[in-house]
C-alpha cells in the first residue's frame, strides 16, 4: 500500500463515498486494500488508493490561509508551542502576545528558522471556523405602497422626514 496508518492524504476522486473532491483525511487503518478514513460528513469510510494522493502543503498556501488559523510547533517549552495569525506577515504566540513569529522564518518545508526556541516545525495548522452572526449584505426590496399596505396588513400614510 502506498499510505500508511496515520498520514493525511487529500480525495482526488469523488464517488460514492462520502468525502469531497480536496478534502484532507486521516488514515486510521488499511483493511482489505482500502483506507478507513474518518469522513467530516459522515463518520467514518473507506477509499481506495486511486481515491487519494499525497497531501503536502506549502508555505504559500499557509499564508494565504485566513486570519485566526493556529499553528502548533513541537518546541519543547509549550508556552511557545501555539500561535495564532494576525495577518499575512505574522502568527502570535497565544499565551504571551509579546512574541512573534514571522512568516519569512517558516521554510517551503514547515520547518522554523528562528533565534528563539520557538520549535524547528510546524506540526499541526488548524484554521478557524466562522458563523455568520449578522449579515447586511442582503438586497434592497424594491415594493409599491399598495405592496407594503398589503404586507403590513393595514394602511400607511407617507410622510416626507424633515432634515
Amino acid at each position: 500500500m502506498k499510505f500508511k496508518v496515520g498520514d493525511k492524504v487529500k480525495v482526488i476522486k469523488e464517488g460514492t463515498h462520502c468525502q469531497k473532491k480536496g478534502d484532507i483525511v486521516e488514515i486510521l487503518r488499511i483493511e482489505d486494500k482500502s483506507y478507513y478514513c474518518e469522513c467530516p460528513y459522515n463518520g467514518r469510510w473507506y477509499l481506495k488508493e486511486d481515491e487519494v494522493s499525497y497531501f503536502k502543503l506549502t508555505k504559500e498556501e499557509l499564508i494565504k490561509m485566513s486570519v485566526g488559523t493556529v499553528i502548533t510547533t513541537n518546541a519543547e517549552d509549550e508556552e511557545y508551542q501555539k500561535w495564532i495569525k494576525i495577518d499575512n506577515g505574522y502568527f502570535v504566540n497565544i499565551d504571551d502576545s509579546d512574541y512573534y513569529l514571522d512568516t519569512y522564518d517558516i521554510n517551503e518545508d514547515l520547518t522554523i528558522d528562528s533565534d528563539d526556541d520557538y520549535g524547528t516545525r510546524i506540526t499541526k495548522i488548524e484554521e478557524p471556523e466562522y458563523t455568520t452572526t449578522y449579515d447586511y449584505s442582503k438586497e434592497i426590496k424594491e415594493m409599491t405602497v399598495a405592496e407594503i399596505e398589503k404586507e403590513l396588513g393595514h394602511a400607511v400614510k407617507i410622510i416626507k422626514e424633515e432634515n
